[in-house]
């Protein structure tokens, strides 16, 4: 009896010794965009939601200020700006998605980090 619970504590041990996390962290934020026209030429509004959850990796770095998004100082009034920007941090584009509500469309983009 001892023998066979010794033998299963080693197999447990060596189990547990191999044993790795294999599963990923994403995070996940959205850029949403309404594109106009005007008088003097073509315009874009930015808006970046990262969830309301404490732990994302941006929080508290990311503001939305009139039209534009705030990170880390720099200043985004281009969703390409923005989006070369992130995926820079690691950060890339998995979704994009053309939202149209009454006569005003908006485009979603969804973007990926793992951890």
């Amino acid at each position: 009896m001892k023998k066979t619970i010794t033998i299963i504590s080693l197999l447990l041990m060596v189990h547990l010794t191999y044993a790795q996390k294999t599963t990923n962290e994403y995070e996940y934020l959205t850029i949403n965009v309404i594109y106009g026209l005007k008088t003097s030429g073509f315009v874009n509004k930015l808006f970046i939601d990262i969830g309301k959850t404490a732990g994302h990796s941006l929080s508290g770095q990311v503001t939305n200020d009139h039209d534009k998004v705030l990170i880390d100082s720099y200043e985004f009034d281009s969703v390409t700006d923005l989006i070369n920007y992130l995926g820079k941090k690691g950060w890339r584009l998995t979704f994009l998605k053309e939202i149209t509500i009454l006569s005003d469309t908006y485009y979603s983009y969804t973007l990926e980090k793992v951890n």
